[in-house]
């Protein structure tokens, strides 16, 4: 099953340079997953980005562990609540 089919709150994150938007996510388990909705003229230095990360957390490097990166239609997500 997705992360995505497993979410209980969306809270909507309002910091940041990126310009990204970005929410902190609550499955149904109680994990949390930080979500970064970017511009799809991003896609291909995301996925760069992304495939990096992947290897250095491979390495045991201590950082926010990359779990999944996609493509959506169409980003209507609201947050819940803010920070």
């Amino acid at each position: 099953m997705r992360i995505y089919d497993q979410i209980e709150r969306r809270i909507a994150i309002d910091k940041g340079w990126s310009g990204d938007r970005k929410f902190k996510l609550i499955t149904n388990q109680g994990e949390s997953y930080l979500l970064r909705i970017s511009p799809e003229e991003k896609w291909e230095r995301l996925l760069d980005s992304f495939s990096k990360m992947q290897w250095l957390a491979e390495q045991g490097i201590p950082m926010c562990r990359p779990v999944e990166i996609g493509r959506c239609e169409a980003a209507a997500i609201e947050g819940d609540e803010r920070t």
